[in-house]
C-alpha cells in the first residue's frame, strides 16, 4: 500500500484514536478531500472544521466585511458563528461589507419600480409570508392563449435567496388548448388558482444575479411554447 504525506505506514498504524490501518487510511483520505469555496476561489482543507478568521484569510477579506454560508431555499443566508464550526465538502462562503444590506434594498426596489413601469401591477403578500413581485401585463408569445398575461415571481428573501419561483393565472393555456408542461395548479393569492411553474436558473450567483435577469429567464421558459 502507498504512503500517504504524514502518515506511518506501521502494519498497525494509529490516526485520531483507530488502531485499524485500513481504517485510519481512509480518514486521512477522506480529510484530504474536503474543500469549499470562498468568494467563488476553491480552497482544500485538511480537517471539516473552520472559522470566521480562516475563511477570511483564504478570501483576504476586510474584518469589517460580514461573511454569509450560501444555503439552499428562500430563507436568506446565516451568517457564519464567531467559534469554529462544522463545514461540509463543496459549502460556498461569501463576503458582504459593511452597509450594503441598505444599499441593496434600494437597489431592490430600484429594480422593482422599473419593471413595474414596464408591465404594471405591484408587490403581493400571501398569508404564508411570501412575497410576490406581480406584472400586469407580461408578453408570453404567440405560442401561449392569451398571449398576454399576469406574471407573478416569488421573490421572498431576494437577492440573499435565489428567484426559483413564478406562476401565471390557472386560465393560460397553450394555442392547441393543452396545459402548460411541468406547471402545477396552485392556490398563491388565497383561492386563487395559479400556474406554478417547476423551471429553476441552474447558474443562479447571489450578489451578481438580478431580478431583471430572472424575468428574462422566464422570458426564455415562455418561448419554448410547451
Amino acid at each position: 500500500m502507498a504512503g500517504v504525506a504524514g502518515f506511518s505506514k506501521a502494519p498497525r498504524g494509529c490516526y485520531r484514536g483507530r488502531c485499524d490501518t485500513v481504517s485510519a487510511y481512509r480518514e486521512v483520505l477522506v480529510s484530504m478531500a474536503i474543500f469549499v469555496y470562498v468568494e467563488n476561489q476553491r480552497h482544500d482543507l485538511a480537517t471539516d472544521e473552520l472559522t470566521a478568521e480562516q475563511i477570511r484569510s483564504f478570501g483576504n477579506i476586510p474584518a469589517d466585511n460580514k461573511i454569509y454560508r450560501e444555503t439552499p431555499g428562500d430563507a436568506p443566508d446565516p451568517e457564519v458563528p464567531v467559534g469554529p464550526f462544522k463545514v461540509h465538502e463543496g459549502e460556498k462562503f461569501y463576503a458582504v461589507p459593511p452597509g450594503t444590506f441598505g444599499a441593496v434594498a434600494t437597489q431592490v426596489q430600484a429594480e422593482i419600480d422599473e419593471l413595474v413601469a414596464e408591465y404594471g401591477g405591484g408587490i403581493r403578500q400571501t398569508p404564508d409570508g411570501q412575497t410576490w413581485l406581480v406584472l400586469d401585463r407580461f408578453e408570453l408569445g404567440s405560442s401561449w392563449a392569451p398571449q398576454v398575461a399576469p406574471l407573478a415571481i416569488r421573490i421572498t428573501g431576494y437577492p440573499e435567496a435565489a428567484l426559483d419561483a413564478f406562476c401565471v393565472p390557472g386560465h393560460v393555456r397553450l394555442v392547441s388548448g393543452a396545459q402548460p408542461a411541468n406547471a402545477t395548479p396552485t392556490a398563491v393569492f388565497g383561492s386563487e388558482i395559479w400556474l406554478n411553474f417547476s423551471y429553476h436558473p441552474t447558474n443562479w450567483r447571489a450578489g451578481h444575479s438580478t431580478l431583471r435577469g430572472y424575468v428574462g429567464f422566464v422570458r426564455q421558459r415562455f418561448a419554448e411554447g410547451r
